[in-house]
């Protein structure tokens, strides 16, 4: 089947693209990591994953999971936690309203930024 590919968009520093493989938000502002399918597609409708990595964990922890669920057949989201675990690396998460309202906001930037 022959198809034709208008060349990609030249994007910004701060621009996140999922179609670009691996990605994280701007250094900044990284509080999620992107995962593109292998041989994404861009006009196909993707099922998402989103990871909500353990205590201690991060964002970035989303790169090891995501190869035993697929590697073709889902796009990946990665979000971390809204506190620094204390003492250690990594981010935890707490259940307090402003806590989970944090989470929801970051579950919603990442896909936004997947979208783009």
């Amino acid at each position: 089947m022959n198809r034709l590919f208008a060349p990609p968009k030249k994007s910004s520093v701060s621009r996140t693209r999922v179609d670009q493989g691996v990605k994280t938000a701007p250094r900044d502002h990284s509080t999620y990591s992107l995962l593109a399918p292998m041989h994404y597609e861009a006009n196909y409708a993707y099922p998402v994953v989103v990871w909500l990595h353990s205590d201690g964990g991060d964002e970035k922890q989303l790169l090891r999971v995501m190869p035993h669920v697929s590697m073709r057949n889902y796009v990946g989201i990665g979000i971390r936690a809204s506190l620094p675990c204390e003492g250690r690396r990594g981010y935890q998460w707490q259940q307090s309203s402003s806590c989970i309202l944090t989470a929801e906001n970051r579950v919603h930037e990442a896909i936004t930024a997947a979208r783009a």
